[in-house]
């Protein structure tokens, strides 16, 4: 081959190479495709203490259970001047337990609602008395179941610590009742007072928890108000073979019924979707209990609405899922 001939050669493989790195450089600064770009997954929030990344949850439910001791005002007393002077007064019912389950839903990071049931029962109060050939009784009874609907907003803060504001809606229901009787000789007189009502309204409230350091460790709170307006009956009714006999029926609570309560407790975090609290409750009803005072032999008494004022600790457990 000739000089010419090897020198074409040469300036074609110089160009051929020269076409290929053009062409790779130009591959490379392509822009990437959508199809080329890694698929993420939902929008995640940042747990506390720098764990990993974890999808918000959707779903809060808790149950509670814990015992209730009975401060209220009293509902019964008897005119000491007559036989039923040796009875003592008496509180809407003794001690009793409570317990509630609720569940929740997060609308979005900030928004939620929460549905929520609580039960309360007493064991019924007594005072027995004894005079020569008079005995006399009284009793006291109470019991009140209450739901709550509510929407609130969570107020996050970067150390896992959470405030939440509510408002929403109460409805009560609530049983009491108050009873005496004597037994003179055989002569015999006995009264019974209930009341069944049911109560509706507004409701505003706080509640969140304050993480403690580091730790799993969390202190929760919760406090609030609520203003119930009340459709009640009140039954009163006597009987006596000495005395004469009569029944009636009227409003029991003629005002509103308010309410205040507030909780503080120590939870145990077991990780981001579950955690155990002990506490300690507090609660106050202006105008629950009907009351009957003054209560003479013949069934005569002074009607009226005593408050109820209940407290104690409890144990609540809380998981929260998807």
């Amino acid at each position: 081959m000739d000089k010419s001939g090897a020198s074409y050669g040469v300036r074609r493989a110089e160009l051929l190479a020269t076409a290929s790195l053009l062409a790779v450089c130009l591959l490379m600064s392509e822009p990437a495709r959508a199809s080329d770009l890694p698929v993420s997954g939902p929008p995640t929030k940042a747990p506390p203490f720098g764990e990993p990344p974890v999808a918000a949850p959707s779903w809060t439910a808790s149950a509670w259970g814990g015992y209730l001791f009975n401060d209220s005002q009293d509902v019964f007393s008897a005119d000491e001047s007559t036989k039923l002077g040796n009875l003592s007064s008496l509180e809407p019912g003794d001690d009793g337990y409570n317990f509630g389950l609720s569940i929740g839903h997060a609308i979005d990071e900030n928004w939620d609602w929460k549905a929520s049931f609580n039960a309360s029962g007493f064991d019924d109060a007594q005072s027995i008395g004894v005079d020569g050939s008079v005995g006399t009784l009284a009793e006291t009874k109470l019991d009140f179941q209450y739901g709550d609907l509510d929407v609130g907003y969570q107020v996050p803060f970067g150390d896992g610590s959470t405030m939440r504001l509510f408002g929403g809606v109460r409805i009560l229901h609530a049983n009491t009742s108050v009873g005496y009787g004597f037994d003179d000789g055989g002569f015999q007189g006995a009264l019974s007072n209930t009341a069944d009502f049911w109560a509706f309204g507004p409701r505003l409230g706080l509640e969140g928890k304050l993480m403690l350091g580091a730790s799993a460790f969390s202190l929760n709170y919760a406090v609030s108000g609520s203003v119930l307006f009340s459709d009640a009956d009140r039954d009163v009714s006597y009987a006596s073979n000495w005395y004469d006999e009569f029944a009636t029926r009227g409003d029991a609570v003629s005002d509103p019924v308010w309410n205040a309560e507030g909780s503080l407790a120590l939870a145990y975090n077991f990780n981001s979707s579950a955690s155990l609290a002990l506490g300690y409750q507090v609660q106050q009803w202006w105008g629950l209990a009907p009351s009957v005072r003054s209560a003479e032999p013949d069934g005569d008494f002074t009607p009226g609405n005593s408050d109820v004022l209940i407290h104690g600790p409890f144990l609540k457990l809380t998981v929260t899922f998807p």
